[in-house]
């Protein structure tokens, strides 16, 4: 099959790079038309991520969730989506459902941190101790120094009742990151089973 190029050697030079010179400015359209579209798709993704947390943050987690499936049937190679459908199930107490969710994701990227730390939570749910911590530890060895990785450690040591790690990993997790309610709660649940209700209560305060 004759090429583009050996066709249009056939013809005048200057119409050559005439002719070149529309191709190069309709490639040029093309890829600005496809941008367009990536970018109206973004868009939309997140004006529905949007929607989801807003639903999620008024207790609405079935609706949530529901908005950030039908994003994961549409985008299936989205990491990040797959881990906030995850999330939002884990928050609705569906650990089952969740641990499928963060397994897409860490299917399509098996270092994404956050995941590797909320399937890690799931699997404590469901009282998959040992198993939970196999994701803390790759979870640390990514980064030992993300205040919800040292907050996650602390929860599992919590649940193996290894109550002085438990609180030295909440120290280091409010060190890092003092804004987080959730890791004040965790921290007390562990100053309770030590006896410390003292303690215990500043944290919830």
């Amino acid at each position: 099959e004759q090429s583009l190029e050996s066709f249009l050697n056939l013809f005048d030079k200057n119409l050559v790079k005439k002719v070149k010179l529309l191709q190069k400015k309709d490639d040029k359209i093309h890829k600005f038309q496809e941008l367009a579209t990536q970018f109206k798709r973004s868009d939309k993704i997140i004006q529905d991520l949007d929607q989801a947390a807003q639903m999620y943050q008024d207790g609405y987690y079935p609706l949530a969730i529901s908005i950030v499936e039908n994003l994961c049937n549409q985008y299936p190679q989205r990491v990040s989506l797959w881990n906030t459908l995850g999330y939002y199930q884990q928050r609705n107490k569906e650990f089952k459902k969740s641990i499928k969710s963060f397994k897409r994701a860490l299917d399509l990227d098996s270092n994404f941190i956050h995941t590797l730390n909320n399937k890690g939570l799931s699997l404590l749910f469901l009282h998959e101790i040992e198993e939970s911590k196999i994701y803390f530890d790759k979870a640390k060895k990514i980064d030992a120094t993300e205040s919800f990785v040292l907050r996650n450690m602390g929860i599992y040591y919590s649940a193996t009742t290894e109550l002085e790690k438990a609180k030295s990993y909440f120290e280091k997790s409010i060190a890092i990151n003092s804004s987080t309610e959730l890791v004040y709660f965790y921290y007390a649940i562990a100053l309770f089973q030590n006896n410390e209700n003292d303690k215990a209560i500043i944290q919830l305060r």
